[in-house]
């Protein structure tokens, strides 16, 4: 009992203390003047390291294909070889095609005969065409209608004055003569071409003509170059110009 009564008295002694207490440190506070205020306990705070920088932002980058296995390619690379072999094979058959296409143009048509250096003034365009109409006129043979030189010889196409058929004859007398003047040199070589026009009742001959010097368009290539290049002319001359698309 002794020492239930000492335990009871010693607890009601520690309230009084406690009591007593609490009113000293508010008496303590007041006497500052009434505006501060107790200081908060101190907390325990943990410092904390600082904080790692992030990493720099790097631009976004697309995202790389993967590349196919290596069988995958090597089928690839095989299709590609065989695609380059079939497109080869068939380069070389339209090669063969165009070189036979090409042997028999030029079999049929020709080649384009260059001029010779040394060939005398009198074969040349403007000398040979003032000729020509000079002559046309002196024996009233018809009219020039069409001469071209871009090829060895040239080529003019006459056409006549009257569809006798004597006129070819007279024709063919009036460039011996011209032929005799010395820039011809003496010695022509001619070669002729013509086609006859029917319209209604009235006929019309064109002839085309070429002249060069004995020897220099008597080979077969140039023969046959000059029978088409003035086959050609003749065309041209004997077909109306709506035909031709002309405007």
């Amino acid at each position: 009992m002794s020492t239930g009564g000492s335990s009871r008295a010693g607890y009601l002694l520690s309230a009084a203390a406690g009591a007593a207490a609490t009113v000293l440190v508010h008496q303590v506070v007041a006497i500052g003047g009434a505006t501060a205020q107790p200081a908060p306990a101190a907390t325990e705070q943990a410092i904390a390291p600082p904080s790692p920088k992030p990493p720099a932002e790097r631009p976004p980058t697309s995202p790389s294909k993967e590349s196919p296995p290596r069988r995958a390619i090597g089928q690839l690379v095989t299709e590609k070889e065989k695609e380059i072999s079939r497109l080869q094979e068939e380069l070389r058959g339209l090669r063969a095609e165009a070189g036979y296409t090409q042997e028999r143009i030029e079999a049929l048509e020709g080649t384009p005969q260059p001029w010779p250096a040394d060939i005398p003034a009198g074969f040349r365009e403007k000398p040979l065409e003032a000729n020509f109409q000079a002559v046309l006129e002196k024996h009233k043979l018809g009219d020039l209608v069409d001469m071209e030189c871009d090829e060895f010889p040239c080529i003019a196409v006459v056409k006549a004055s009257e569809a006798d058929p004597q006129w070819q004859q007279k024709f063919q007398a009036a460039l011996k003569e011209m032929s005799a003047s010395p820039e011809y040199g003496g010695k022509v070589g001619l070669s002729m071409w013509s086609n006859d026009v029917q319209q209604d009742d009235q006929k019309t001959r064109y002839t085309a003509v070429s002249m060069a010097p004995p020897g220099t368009a008597d080979g077969e290539d140039a023969r046959t170059r000059s029978g088409h290049r003035a086959r050609g002319m003749l065309s041209d001359a004997t077909t109306p110009q709506q035909q031709r698309g002309a405007p």
